[in-house]
Formats: structure tokens, sequence, C-alpha cells
């Protein structure tokens, strides 16, 4: 089928939205599972505040800070207050990240698929191409 012709059709400016509709929900139910498994891998429980620990490192305590750190499996050693766990923090970023990026590709790829087989579009098109007038 020719794609100006497909344009005008409403069922196919249907079926696009309703790919558009559905990649927003499954992104928001995909967030929403991934919190919660980053939420058991990455507690927020708190150790010691970045004052207290810099109380307890003048003091010549920093061993027992590391000590609770290993008794806790490596956790957030400061609160959300003070340092926000930097490294954890970007941890959990790039984890969000990496799952918006697969659940996208996996959903381009099964909307292009179906476009390529019901509708006979191109596969891949290049969306900075010029008409030559």
């Amino acid at each position: 089928m020719e794609k100006n012709n497909l344009v005008q059709k409403i069922w196919y400016r249907a079926l696009k939205a309703l790919f558009i509709f559905s990649f927003v929900v499954l992104q928001f139910f995909g967030f929403l599972f991934i919190h919660s498994v980053i939420s058991e891998t990455f507690p927020s429980q708190q150790i010691v505040t970045l004052s207290q620990y810099n109380e307890m490192r003048a003091k010549g305590l920093e061993d027992s800070v590391i000590r609770s750190l290993t008794a806790n499996r490596g956790y957030a050693m400061f609160d959300n207050e003070s340092n926000k766990g930097a490294i954890f923090m970007l941890q959990k970023l790039v984890t969000y990240l990496l799952v918006f990026f697969v659940i996208t590709f996996s959903f381009w790829m099964i909307m292009r698929t179906f476009f390529y087989v019901v509708c006979g579009e191109k596969f891949f098109q290049t969306f900075l191409k010029k008409k030559l007038l």
C-alpha cells in the first residue's frame, strides 16, 4: 500500500495511536515493576549520616563504619538528606535507563514488524529524507 493513502485512513492512524498509547502504558508499568526490584536490591536504610561519618572519622572510628557496611551487605552508607548515596543512585539510574532502552527497542521492533507485515511499510524509514521538487 502507498503510505500517503494509509495516512488518510482512520484505522491506520488509530493503530499508530494505539501503539503509542500501549507503549506509554508499558513503560509506566515497567518502571513500577523495576522500582520494586530496585527497592529490594538497593534498600535505602540509614547506616550513618554524612556528618556522623565525618565525626567518627575524626575520632578514628572509621573501621566500625566499614564493619557495619559489610554486615549490611554494603548498602546505603549515607542517608538521603546528606550524600544521597551517590554510587547507589548512579546504579539505580543505570538500571532504570537500561530497562527503558530495552523496552523501547523491543517495542519499536514489534511495531515496525507489525506495520511491515500488515501495511507493507518499509521496515527502516528515514525521517530526514527530503523530497526533491
